[in-house]
């Protein structure tokens, strides 16, 4: 790790585009990043000597920020972006994970995926101390996606495969729900109302579609064996917890549509229990996500 933190302060005391105040926070913020986890480190030090910061114009990209990997800069929206520092995190995650534009992670097909693992891991190692979110859909579609996959999706997303991410999507049935989730960002993007209550649906249908051995199996490798739990914990039910509840639609019957799929799941895959199935409410959760949008969540 030292020698890491040396390589990078070298790499940012050769930038030429970034003045001494830009160069501290970045060099702080990396270092807090790499403390928490292992990630990819030979594309960061490289880029970091050139990289420029920018704030950007609303009619030239609707995002939030925007890496281009050729001209090795970072442009901002910053009236999009709730809190700055997890903001450039994701930015720095991109640098240091993609290796090609749209290559890889940054393949056009998986636009979804990408923005919800950057925001995913970028949460896990800064926070977000915003009321909101820079990819708010993407984050909870990716996440079910990946406790569908057992953490497949995350892995896949780290080492910039894309053919691997491709080929997980197709193995689990989830190729037509990241095609869903991909037309719902760009949708979002201008200015039309989130698809997300139709996609955490397809996915709870996708969930209890699984084969009865299936989801034996998976329950075996959740450690505290409370897989359907777990995965409904991390649906989001209430529109309150989006920066823009009004253009959240559906969301307060998603509980609802869980608890119909799971009893006739139950029905379909027993053959001598007649208990009576009771369902826990929220507050029994405790594998909540720690993220501010899933502390706040509502049933």
């Amino acid at each position: 790790m030292q020698t890491f933190m040396k390589q990078v302060q070298n790499s940012l005391a050769q930038n030429e585009k970034l003045n001494e105040e830009a160069k501290q926070n970045l060099l702080l913020l990396v270092k807090e990043m790499y403390r928490q986890m292992t990630l990819p480190r030979e594309l960061l030090v490289e880029r970091l000597k050139t990289v420029s910061l920018e704030e950007g114009a609303k009619f030239i990209n609707r995002e939030a920020y925007h890496y281009n990997i050729e001209e090795n800069s970072i442009c901002f929206q910053m009236d999009q972006i709730g809190d700055q520092k997890n903001g450039l995190c994701q930015a720095l995650l991109e640098m240091a994970i993609i290796k090609e534009s749209g290559k890889g992670l940054d393949d056009q097909s998986l636009y979804a995926i990408k923005k919800g693992a950057l925001e995913i891991y970028a949460n896990y190692l800064v926070g977000n101390d915003s009321e909101f979110g820079i990819s708010e859909d993407e984050q909870i579609i990716t996440n079910l996606m990946n406790i569908l996959t057992e953490n497949q999706i995350l892995v896949a997303t780290l080492k910039d495969d894309g053919e691997l991410l491709k080929k997980v999507l197709f193995e689990n049935n989830l190729t037509i729900i990241n095609d869903y989730a991909n037309y719902n960002a760009v949708h979002r993007q201008n200015g039309g109302l989130s698809q997300l209550n139709e996609i955490e649906k397809s996915l709870i249908y996708h969930f209890f579609d699984l084969p009865k051995e299936e989801m034996e199996k998976k329950q075996k490798i959740e450690k505290i064996g409370r897989y359907k739990w777990y995965f409904w914990a991390n649906i989001v039910s209430s529109p309150n917890v989006m920066k823009n509840p009004k253009n959240y639609l559906g969301l307060t019957k998603i509980n609802e549509y869980f608890k119909q799929r799971f009893r006739e799941y139950d029905i379909i895959n027993s053959t001598v229990n007649t208990d009576v199935i009771t369902i826990p409410t929220a507050p029994q959760f405790v594998e909540m996500d720690d993220s501010e949008d899933y502390r706040k969540k509502a049933v």
